[in-house]
C-alpha cells in the first residue's frame, strides 16, 4: 500500500527551491571559485564576528567582519576571501547579523561541524567615502565608520595625544609610556590586516589613544581617533597583543642555597614579559649583598621570593659615606652606629677627630647615601654628645 506522506507536491517544492535560490545568488556566484577549497576544512576553528567594522570595497568579506583561529593556512586564506554581503554603496552602513554568516558558509559548502562562531550577533559594516582627503582603509573588522569624540571626563592616565609620525608610533608611544612605572618599553603586536591604517601619518593627522579594557598585558582594547585640525575624522578600535620588554637580574652561574650573593654571582639581561607576576628584580644592587633562600640555578631570574634580607651595613662596620649636593658627590669614610637593610636611614659617625654623626640612606652594601638637592636639607648632623 502507497503512503500518501512520501509524495512530494510539485506545486510546492518549485517554489520553495527558486526561492532559496533568489536569495543565494549572489554569495554562491562569488563563492564559486573557492568550493574546493572551503570543503576540504578539516581543522576545527572559530570565526569571531566584529561588533562594527568598515570597508573600501563593494563586498564585505568573512576577514572584513571577522577574526579567524584555529584553520590550517589554505583553509583560513580560502575563508578570508569568502563574500558575505555583495554590494554596500560608499556611506552607507549594512548590519549583518550572525545567521547570514552562517548562510555564507553553508551556502560556499563549508562543513559547519568545524566551525565555531562566535563574538557579536551583529556586525555594523559601513563604507565611509573619504577620510580625510583619502579612501578610508580597512582593519580587518576593526574600524567603526562613525566619528566619536572623547568623554569629556576620560581618565588622563588611559589617554595620550601625539602628532607622531604614524599612527602606529602613537599607539607604541602610548603603551611605553603606560610601561615607564616598571621600567619596561612595550612589545606591540598588530593584526597584519591592520597595516595600512596603521601607517596614516602626521603632521596632516594627529591621533589620541586610549585604553578600553584588557589587562596591563596581553590582548589589550584601545581605540584611537584620527583628528584633522582639531576634529576627529574616525575612531579605530584595535586589539593589540602587549609584551613588555624589561631589564632583568638574572643567575650568572649557580648560586648555593644559603650563600650570600656577590655582584660577580649575577648579570643584566633583557627579557621580554606576557604577565605582571614574575618581572624579577630590574637592579642588581636589589640582590647583591642577600641570601639565598635556596638553590638558584644558572640563567634563572632572580625575585624577592629566592632571597631573604641580610643588613647590607652592620653596627660598628666602616661604611662609604656619600655626600650630594647638586652636582657634586663627595665620598668619605664612616663608622655604622646601627645595623640596616637596603633603603633604611640610619646614622653614621665621621673618623675625623669631631667625630659628627649623619643621618643617611643605605643603598648598597658597605655604602650610605645622604642629601640630593641640599646637604642641609636632607641629612641632619649632629654633633657627638651635643644638640644641633
Amino acid at each position: 500500500m502507497k503512503r500518501k506522506d512520501c509524495d512530494k507536491p510539485k506545486e510546492l517544492t518549485r517554489p520553495l527551491r527558486r526561492s532559496a535560490r533568489d536569495s543565494c545568488t549572489g554569495i554562491v556566484v562569488a563563492a564559486v571559485g573557492m568550493l574546493l577549497v572551503l570543503e576540504t576544512v578539516a581543522v576545527a576553528g572559530t570565526v569571531r564576528v566584529w561588533p562594527t567594522a568598515v570597508v573600501v570595497s563593494d563586498s564585505v568579506t568573512l576577514a572584513d567582519m571577522s577574526e579567524l583561529r584555529g584553520f590550517d593556512p589554505a583553509s583560513e586564506a580560502a575563508l578570508r576571501d569568502l563574500v558575505v554581503a555583495d554590494v554596500i554603496a560608499p556611506g552607507a552602513i549594512l548590519t549583518i547579523d550572525m545567521s547570514t554568516v552562517r548562510d555564507a558558509l553553508t551556502s560556499a559548502s563549508v562543513n559547519m561541524a568545524n566551525v565555531t562562531l562566535s563574538g557579536s550577533v551583529k556586525c555594523s559594516v559601513s563604507r565611509p567615502a573619504t577620510l580625510g582627503g583619502r579612501a578610508a582603509t580597512n582593519v580587518g573588522g576593526t574600524v567603526t565608520g562613525a566619528p566619536t569624540s572623547l568623554p569629556e571626563s576620560e581618565p588622563p592616565s588611559t589617554v595620550i595625544e601625539t602628532t607622531g609620525p604614524t599612527l602606529r608610533r602613537s599607539v607604541i608611544d602610548f603603551f611605553n609610556d603606560e610601561l615607564e612605572r616598571y621600567n619596561g618599553t612595550a612589545e606591540v603586536t598588530f593584526d597584519r590586516t591592520q597595516a595600512s591604517v596603521l601607517e596614516l601619518t602626521g603632521p596632516a593627522y594627529s591621533f589620541r589613544v586610549r585604553r578600553m579594557r584588557g589587562p596591563v598585558l596581553g590582548s589589550v582594547s584601545i581605540d584611537v581617533d584620527v583628528l584633522s585640525s582639531g576634529r576627529v575624522l574616525q575612531t579605530v578600535p584595535l586589539v593589540v597583543r602587549i609584551a613588555m620588554q624589561r631589564d632583568i637580574v638574572v643567575a650568572r652561574h649557580t648560586i648555593n642555597q644559603d650563600t650570600i650573593v656577590r655582584a660577580s654571582d649575577v648579570k643584566l639581561v633583557r627579557h621580554s614579559f606576557t604577565r605582571l607576576d614574575r618581572l624579577g628584580v630590574d637592579r642588581a644592587v636589589e640582590v647583591v649583598g642577600q641570601r639565598a633562600r635556596r638553590h638558584i640555578p644558572a640563567g634563572s631570574i632572580i625575585d624577592a621570593d629566592r632571597l631573604e634580607p641580610v643588613p647590607l651595613v652592620e653596627r660598628g662596620q666602616l661604611v662609604t659615606l656619600e655626600s650630594v649636593s647638586g652636582s657634586v658627590t663627595v665620598v668619605t669614610a664612616a663608622k655604622a652606629t646601627k645595623s640596616g637593610f637596603l633603603g633604611d636611614v640610619i646614622t653614621v659617625r665621621s673618623s675625623d677627630k669631631r667625630r659628627r654623626v649623619y643621618e643617611g640612606v643605605i643603598v648598597g652594601p658597605g655604602k650610605v647615601r645622604m642629601g640630593g638637592s641640599s646637604v642641609a636639607t636632607s641629612a641632619r648632623i649632629v654633633l657627638a654628645g651635643r644638640g644641633e
